[in-house]
């Protein structure tokens, strides 16, 4: 397996996507560590990473390849 999506694991020292609903909680996860690669969002987020809107998984998956699988392969 080269990659697993899973929920959680907040803690765990690997790279790590955000999903952040504004109808669902007022900001995205304080402090975010080093690990978080990028950020799904309703709305405009404050961060130095890429941020995909909620219906632009396609666009998702491709940084996804390109920065976890590929990356992980050289």
């Amino acid at each position: 397996v080269d990659l697993v999506l899973t929920e959680g694991y907040k803690k765990e020292s690997l790279p790590k996507v955000e999903i952040f609903r504004s109808a669902v909680h007022a900001e995205p996860l304080p402090d975010p560590d080093e690990d978080l690669i990028a950020i799904m969002s309703d709305v405009e987020v404050a961060r130095d990473i890429p941020r995909f809107g909620l219906d632009e998984t396609r666009q998702l998956a491709e940084f996804l390849v390109e920065s976890v699988l590929l990356k992980a392969h050289k």
